[in-house]
């Protein structure tokens, strides 16, 4: 357990957390952890149907349905005990992909690397997420130019962080980032014909993962297995952005708006001693997952 930044640790000192509560979730409710857990978030601007996307949607982003989406995701981190507390940070309309904070920092223990978002026209949106992390008194680290980082390039698991060399991330950014964590080994992982490493594959338990089932995302896994383990269980999903799972503590959180089938619902059980859904259809539209929303801290 890592030494709670002051600050941080008068926030959580004046917290009440609310009774327990029975909630539409499937499994046992986690146990109590004797660490606080934090989750930052920002909310739904104006602007957001203008967000930076790969390839137009057939469909227009709903702004109206996105808040009303970002406000039931708010309330599973809160309602559900998933996190102690929740930062919420406000939106800004010159930023329409802000609801997306994952990309902006990454935080491990008691320190936070603000990245360089890869879309020059995000970069503006770490200032307040700094500000925020600063003030809960984390160590901060900083990419310097030309490096560009997305924290949604950023997967760490076994004690490793792998990263995606991807459209948004470039070997400055992974080295800022090595040296913000030392001595956590980094491993880079190259993405092709996706916008991060964590849209198209998660973590699903100790040894096991869930991906797109893509050529890619096949060869991103193996560079992970290689790395990291000599054997991990492999699931593939058809659907483009069903694999980007969300875990807090022994909580499974996953997109709903797509069909996960008998066998994902079965191993979704039994990987987890909780399982919730969350319907984010706006924010797939705009190239997003479940992780994107939030950054969880423990």
């Amino acid at each position: 357990m890592f030494a709670l930044p002051d600050a941080w640790r008068q926030v959580f000192s004046i917290i009440s957390l609310p009774a327990a509560h029975s909630c539409p979730a499937a499994g046992a409710v986690p146990t109590n952890s004797s660490k606080p857990r934090l989750a930052l978030v920002r909310g739904v601007p104006h602007t957001f149907s203008s967000c930076i996307t790969m390839e137009k949607s057939e469909a227009a982003i709903d702004v109206e349905l996105a808040r009303k989406q970002h406000s039931d995701y708010v309330n599973i981190l809160r309602g559900s005990l998933l996190v102690d507390h929740v930062v919420e940070l406000s939106p800004m309309d010159e930023f329409p992909d802000c609801p997306f904070i994952e990309d902006t920092a990454v935080v491990i223990g008691s320190k936070a690397l603000i990245t360089r978002p890869g879309a020059s026209l995000r970069r503006g949106e770490v200032e307040a997420v700094e500000a925020e992390l600063r003030n809960l008194g984390f160590e901060i680290h900083n990419v310097e130019p030309p490096g560009t980082i997305d924290g949604g390039d950023v997967l760490y698991v076994q004690n490793t962080l792998f990263v995606g060399k991807s459209m948004r991330t470039n070997s400055r950014g992974i080295e800022a980032l090595a040296r913000a964590f030392s001595p956590i080994p980094v491993v880079p992982i190259d993405v092709a014909e996706t916008l991060h490493l964590k849209s198209v594959l998660s973590p699903l338990g100790r040894n096991s993962f869930l991906a797109e089932e893509t050529f890619h995302a096949k060869q991103m896994l193996e560079l992970i297995r290689k790395a990291s383990m000599d054997s991990c269980d492999c699931v593939f999903t058809p659907h483009q952005g069903a694999a980007n799972l969300l875990w807090v503590g022994n909580t499974l959180v996953y997109p709903s708006a797509y069909p996960c089938g008998s066998d994902l619902a079965e191993l979704y059980a039994n990987s987890a001693e909780r399982v919730i859904p969350a319907n984010i259809s706006e924010f797939h539209k705009g190239d997003g997952g479940l992780t994107c929303l939030s950054i969880v801290i423990d």
